[in-house]
């Protein structure tokens, strides 16, 4: 079990910090997951995903090899009852501020990470961006978007997977007046992501939020609209 205490102060204020927690001998037993080094506000630990003995850990304010704020994703690995920071991913300087690595997840071994506050072609649109491992290394292979970008509609602010789908929230759209929202289904075709379905809600109007969380099944798709009135 992997728990994440973001604003924990270990490696500088905020730095973050990640509890991990094995059952041994009917006991659950607790180690810590730090950054390898200081870095002040990085929020270290507010998104996570694992897969076989990789933990991904989202720094949400994490800095890149040029100190511009960017967001980033550190990768450990679990050998010898120990986490060891092995990897990680960053952005550059055109993604500052993006919020990359607020969430991620794992699909038929490729990494989605969202930066629901990437510039794209217009300030706060956000995209999706898409890894896959090569030569031992990540590296991106696909980005989302959506079909027209808006400015600080916040796309990426939630995803989720489910077989060969992702779908992607974006709560702060405007298609119903402001911050209605909206959310996408992606699904490949010739090993490129593309957008299968725009969802909206029915009646939609201002300040619903619709795409602020969302969650996908085999039959279903939901989407949360925390501003909904009815």
């Amino acid at each position: 079990l992997l728990f994440s205490a973001n604003k924990e102060d270990d490696m500088g204020p905020n730095s973050g910090s990640v509890y991990a927690f094995k059952y041994i001998n009917d006991e659950w037993k607790s180690s810590k997951i730090r950054l390898p080094y200081f870095h002040s506000d990085a929020f270290f630990g507010l998104s996570l995903a694992s897969m076989d003995n990789l933990v991904f850990i989202g720094a949400l304010r994490h800095k890149n090899i040029n100190n511009v704020t960017t967001g980033g994703v550190l990768i450990y690995e679990y050998s010898d009852n120990t986490f060891n920071y092995k990897d990680r991913i960053l952005q550059g300087d055109d993604a500052v501020l993006s919020s990359f690595g607020a969430k991620i997840k794992i699909l038929n071994n490729e990494l989605i990470i969202s930066a629901y506050t990437f510039k794209g072609n217009q300030s706060g649109a956000g995209r999706v961006f898409i890894y896959s491992k090569e030569n031992e290394t990540w590296q991106i292979s696909d980005t989302l978007k959506a079909d027209v970008e808006i400015k600080s509609s916040f796309f990426g602010n939630d995803i989720d997977i489910n077989n060969s789908k992702i779908i992607v929230g974006r709560p702060q759209s405007t298609e119903f007046g402001r911050s209605s929202g909206s959310a996408f289904i992606f699904s490949k075709n010739n090993n490129k992501w593309e957008i299968e379905k725009k969802l909206l809600p029915k009646n939609g109007y201002e300040l619903m939020l619709f795409g602020a969380a969302v969650a996908l099944s085999d039959s279903f798709a939901f989407v949360g609209a925390p501003g909904s009135i009815y």
